[in-house]
């Protein structure tokens, strides 16, 4: 029996192609290769010939040969070799001695020296590095060509900025450690090396858990691409680890405060300096002598509260315009927002304040890079009188200690869409409607922005027991 099979290389779109033959009497059962390459698609299996077997084209896959060609010599080998098997006069010497014949010895060697020379180039083409992956990656992710996972939704701005930061430590990791990161040396050794890197600079495990999953995200996305060697990084010990964190948030009060402040106005603002005295004023007065200074800190003020007041993230309570607000059929105001994280469409029920603050600036707020809004509602609360204590756990390293820092100096961005969440749950507000309003996918996600202390859980659980013994 004399047959034409196509067996698959390394590469999955391209197969060999074999004369099979098998006769007892001769001894023999045997795959001789005939030297040449064909596409997967194009082999038709059961006629044992190319598909376009009458197409006489050059192919560049079969080095100029046309599959009209590549036919004829594979029905000129089956029927000499059948011939041959027939008068039982056949052998694996001869086998080779009509593939070369036909298929023609010059042919043959052309190809040979070809595969030899692909694979000599191969061996001197430098292996992409990790770091050259994760620029590629990002350029992708910024050009459009690369969307959110399973949606048409491109990346946003804040996650290629995560990205850009996690590509400059493994940079740093590179340049202290003098190493150069391959795909082959992303290993567990590795993965607890780096994160001995990230403990050493007294990063949070929340900082080195989003390092470690931005790495897992482009090494994942590398697999797809066919670049990864090592597969460790799938082994749940090489975990993007995160911890609860200890964060302030501000009372109704102090939302209150906030909202009625107004740093540009002169005399509430000597009242406010009256406080301090010595080097604490000299400091606060340099800060806010400007009337740029008082300007920058009112918008950025104003921007927060609408924070403490949506329970938005920043990228979302920052772009908030009247144009948003819609009338819905229970007679009240909404502000109609699709989340740019989660593309989630939000109705959130309008404070009064939030339209004052938007009327105040023309129905649209005042645009405040979120940095400036972290630097701006510090010296704010530091004007109020948030001088206290924060009281809360920070990790340093390997070491959990409690802060020294004082309230104003906790107060960030993120701390509005804790404030928001913390304080409807004080009044009472169920998980899932505060979840309707925040967009939280989980209670158990939702209770991690729950900061209550325990004179406060105590005093929820009191009045929860109450409604039970009146039921």
């Amino acid at each position: 029996m004399v047959s034409i099979v196509a067996r698959k290389t390394t590469k999955e779109d391209i197969c060999s192609l074999n004369v099979y033959i098998k006769n007892r009497q001769c001894n023999i059962n045997t795959y001789v290769s005939m030297k040449v390459k064909i596409p997967s698609k194009e082999w038709n299996a059961d006629m044992q010939l190319p598909k376009r077997f009458s197409d006489e084209r050059p192919v560049k896959e079969l080095s100029g040969m046309s599959y009209a060609e590549l036919g004829n010599k594979i029905l000129s080998i089956r029927k000499t070799l059948s011939s041959m098997e027939d008068c039982q006069e056949i052998d694996v010497n001869d086998v080779k001695a009509v593939i070369n014949r036909i298929m023609n010895e010059s042919y043959i060697k052309e190809v040979e020296q070809h595969e030899v020379k692909m694979e000599q180039e191969q061996k001197a083409e430098p292996k992409m590095l990790v770091t050259d992956w994760i620029r590629e990656f990002i350029r992708q992710c910024e050009s459009g060509e690369r969307l959110k996972r399973k949606s048409t939704r491109m990346i946003t701005p804040g996650t290629i900025k995560s990205y850009k930061g996690t590509l400059s430590q493994l940079e740093e990791y590179e340049t202290v450690r003098h190493k150069i990161i391959g795909f082959d040396d992303v290993t567990l050794n590795f993965y607890d090396d780096w994160k001995q890197f990230f403990i050493k600079k007294q990063y949070s495990p929340n900082t080195i858990g989003r390092h470690v999953r931005n790495l897992k995200i482009f090494l994942f996305a590398a697999e797809d691409m066919k670049l990864v060697t090592c597969e460790e990084f799938k082994n749940s010990r090489f975990s993007a680890d995160r911890e609860d964190v200890d964060n302030v948030y501000l009372t109704e009060d102090r939302v209150q405060q906030l909202y009625e402040f107004t740093p540009t106005d002169t005399q509430q603002m000597e009242e406010a300096l009256s406080r301090f005295k010595g080097d604490e004023l000299k400091e606060l007065r340099l800060d806010t002598e400007k009337v740029t200074s008082r300007v920058a800190l009112e918008k950025a003020k104003d921007v927060f509260v609408v924070g403490c007041l949506l329970g938005q993230r920043v990228s979302d309570y920052k772009r908030v315009s009247i144009d948003m607000i819609e009338t819905l059929r229970d007679g009240r105001q909404y502000v109609c927002l699709t989340q740019e994280k989660t593309g989630k469409e939000i109705f959130l029920p309008v404070d009064s304040r939030v339209l004052a603050i938007l009327n105040k600036y023309g129905g649209k707020l005042p645009k405040v890079y979120d940095q400036k809004v972290n630097d701006h509602i510090k010296t704010v609360g530091h004007l109020l009188g948030w001088t206290e204590p924060a009281g809360i756990m920070e990790r340093h390293g390997l070491m959990e200690l409690r802060s020294r820092k004082k309230f104003y100096e906790c107060i960030k961005t993120h701390t509005a869409r804790r404030t928001f969440a913390t304080n409807a749950y004080k009044n009472g507000v169920s998980l899932s409607s505060i979840m309707a309003v925040t967009g939280h996918s989980s209670e158990a996600m939702l209770r991690k922005y729950l900061k209550l202390d325990n004179k406060e859980r105590a005093i929820l659980a009191a009045a929860e027991f109450e409604k039970l013994r009146r039921a």
